[in-house]
């Protein structure tokens, strides 16, 4: 085990040290401890797929893909719903909690049918390198968004 190795896998054990800890402690808002504790379990998991990026069974498994890299997108929304929660004195109900889930279960869907094994005609090998290319700015352009949205609006929780 080198040096990155040892320092990701503490990084990764208080996560999850916290996300216990965050989901015992008795307070008035159990909800929003709940999201907190599902931001460092999120934390912890990007730590994770970073860790188990070099193993030969994690490259060749498709289900560790399928479960690791939609799980990125499922952050910022985690982080505004533990904002307004624990913020908010008035309870919000589940119906305005579920738009916040679609970026995540979308990806989601998609990364099931890109691994499904079926045919798709964007993946010709001749076309995989392009596609590659601009699905990665895509992605990387739909995280940041994402990010920066979430951000902004938990900011605009706390100033309230």
């Amino acid at each position: 085990m080198n040096l990155n190795q040892f320092i990701f896998t503490a990084i990764i054990s208080c996560l999850v040290f916290l996300a216990i800890t965050t989901l015992s402690k008795k307070t008035n808002t159990p909800i929003g401890y709940r999201f907190l504790a599902i931001l460092f379990i999120l934390i912890a998991s990007i730590f994770a797929d970073d860790l188990l990026a070099g193993n030969k069974l994690y490259n060749e498994s498709l289900y560790f893909l399928l479960f690791f890299q939609p799980l990125i997108f499922a952050f910022p929304p985690t982080i505004y719903l533990a904002t307004i929660y624990l913020t908010s004195v008035k309870k919000i109900i589940l119906s305005k909690i579920i738009p916040h889930c679609i970026p995540y279960l979308a990806f989601l869907v998609f990364y099931s049918v890109l691994l499904s094994g079926e045919k798709i005609d964007f993946l010709q090998p001749e076309n995989v390198v392009l596609v590659n290319k601009y699905f990665n700015f895509f992605l990387t352009f739909v995280i940041f968004a994402q990010v920066f949205f979430y951000l902004y609006l938990s900011f605009k929780q706390l100033k309230n």
